[in-house]
């Protein structure tokens, strides 16, 4: 790669098997599975170590047999870890905040109203949390949750095709500020229930590089506006039951083949067309994530 990579989402294509989310706080040698709750468990060899290029892997099926193909969708979350205290929890947090993209690792402590420092002196749009010592759902929040009060704590699950239903609990209906994510200990399984360790991941916005929102499914082929040619999309339906699409112009470069993956499945590449990328967005091809009426974050 062109920089050292600091969270790394990996998975096999051409066969079933499970996407791998590594990041550097948590160390190379400790994995979690986006489409399982499970805690995080030893990667048995699989990514060895972050390089300042790039990453190494071990021999493992699952990251490098013979014969197989396989994708990595990696992050840079800037070159030093620090003790955040922004917060009400002290937390070990690396962040760049010219990429939008923050590592926070924590430990909750059952406690409502807490906050937590992310780093990015700008408001994350995508907030993403899973325990890493016990069974737990992750935890997805989106700005687009809700189609008139983002952050009212619903949230949707990575390891689920649940919609979105009821209020869980998630961030008090406190939109996060600039410095700070609000989380919540008001349901069993809300993100601040406990005291475990937790993983947050957080991604602001940056004109011309990400971008964050939602559009209202009509059927037929809806163009998404973002300003700049995408090469990596997260779709996901909200209001009904539906796969975590991910699309990636490295995969397929030409339009025409751009085959899913799914964060929620531990299925092989899916041989549909979903997605047409263009130089200043993108256009659904696929009713997946289309469909008439369905509401849809990205």
């Amino acid at each position: 790669l062109k920089f050292g990579p600091d969270l790394i989402w990996n998975k096999i294509r051409n066969e079933d098997g499970g996407a791998r989310m590594i990041d550097i706080l948590r160390g190379s040698d400790e994995r979690l599975l986006t489409h399982q709750d499970v805690a995080q468990t030893d990667n048995d060899n699989e990514i060895q170590e972050f390089r300042d290029n790039g990453f190494q892997i071990g021999d493992k099926d699952e990251i490098n047999d013979t014969g197989n193909t396989y994708v990595a969708w990696c992050w840079d979350a800037g070159t030093s870890t620090v003790s955040n205290t922004d917060g009400d929890i002290t937390a070990s947090v690396r962040a760049s905040p010219a990429g939008g993209t923050s590592i926070i690792k924590f430990t909750s402590n059952a406690t409502d109203n807490q906050e937590i420092g992310h780093g990015l002196n700008a408001a994350p749009s995508l907030i993403i949390i899973k325990n890493i010592d016990a069974t737990e759902d992750w935890w997805v929040i989106h700005e687009g949750c809700h189609a008139t009060d983002p952050w009212n704590d619903r949230a949707l699950f990575l390891n689920s095709t649940a919609a979105i239903t009821g209020s869980w609990g998630t961030v008090n209906n406190q939109a996060p500020t600039s410095t700070v994510v609000n989380i919540s200990n008001s349901t069993n399984t809300a993100p601040n229930d406990d005291t475990n360790d937790k993983i947050m991941y957080c991604f602001a916005p940056i004109p011309g590089f990400s971008a964050f929102g939602g559009y209202q499914g009509k059927g037929g082929k809806p163009f998404v506006h973002l300003g700049f040619r995408p090469k990596f999309l997260m779709i996901r339906a909200t209001t009904t039951g539906r796969n975590w699409v991910l699309i990636d112009g490295k995969r397929f470069p030409y339009n025409g083949d751009m085959d899913a993956l799914y964060a929620n499945s531990n299925v092989a590449e899916q041989n549909h067309n979903a997605v047409d990328i263009l130089s200043n967005g993108f256009k659904i091809v696929d009713d997946e994530i289309g469909r008439a009426s369905c509401r849809e974050r990205v």
